[in-house]
């Protein structure tokens, strides 16, 4: 139990010290930093969206992906909160 410290060390110094370990953790911080990052960037894609109204019409919108992330973020924190139950679902 007296060398557990120091075998601890020594195997840490050797996982370290791989190239591999070092790529595959820069790799992982490049992702995680452009997941993140990515709803504030400007962005000119978009989708266009065709629903049927209820009076029978086509309708048609362009919606960009920032409006499209603005949508999905004011919705949950219209639902924050709230019991989904059977009388949630039936106020529609």
């Amino acid at each position: 139990m007296k060398n557990l410290g120091t075998l601890f060390r020594y195997e840490m110094k050797k996982i370290w010290k791989r190239p591999l370990l070092w790529a595959a953790l820069l790799l992982f911080c490049a992702i995680f930093v452009y997941t993140t990052a990515r709803p504030f960037l400007p962005t000119k894609s978009g989708t266009t969206f065709t629903w049927t109204g209820l009076d029978g019409n086509e309708i048609s919108r362009y919606i960009t992906g920032n409006e499209q992330y603005r949508i999905r973020v004011e919705g949950a924190r219209k639902l924050s909160g709230q019991v989904m139950d059977e009388e949630f679902f039936r106020k529609g």
